[in-house]
């Protein structure tokens, strides 16, 4: 039995209405009052009596009507809409923020590469390890690999003859 309330213009409403469904399983544990092996009974709220009623399923229907709930893969349960939506996000944030007296997130900056192999591993990657003079970033080679083996490849540069 699928129930479809009707439209609300109180969006208090509707988002407290949503929120029961988005962020909570389909049926609460509560709810499920008996499983013998073969037969499943919970209990409902009929929304027409407004009373709450039994049902029993067997175990393959209950399934099958509480998969029907699980979204398929990448689906998108929250939408965003009012001062959230995309069209308006980039106008209307920095109202709502001013008028909360709030500041806007500064952008969050990504450390480099160097920068997290000093601060990891006390290993300078533009600091040659046989000379010392600093070298020149001139080619990057993204490889598959693990960071064990960068460290080695850096170690067997500083035992060859570049310098």
């Amino acid at each position: 039995m699928v129930f479809c309330q009707k439209a609300s213009s109180n969006h208090y409403a509707n988002v407290n209405y949503l929120g029961r469904y988005i962020k909570r399983p389909p049926i609460a544990d509560s709810k499920l009052k008996h499983y013998d092996g073969n037969n499943v009974i919970f209990k409902y709220l009929d929304h027409k009596t407004d009373t709450y009623l039994e049902t029993s399923f067997s175990v393959f229907d209950f399934i099958g009507r509480l998969i029907q709930h699980i979204p398929d893969v990448n689906f998108r349960m929250i939408r965003y809409y009012g001062i959230l939506a995309n069209r308006v996000r980039s106008k209307l944030l920095p109202i709502l923020y001013k008028f909360l007296g709030q500041t806007e997130k500064a952008q969050l900056i990504l450390p480099s590469y160097s920068s997290l192999l000093i601060s990891n591993f006390n290993l300078n990657p533009m600091i040659c390890s046989k000379c010392n003079n600093h070298m020149i970033h001139v080619l990057t080679i993204y490889r598959n690999t693990a960071s064990h083996t960068l460290l080695g490849y850096h170690n067997h540069l500083s035992e060859s003859t570049f310098c």
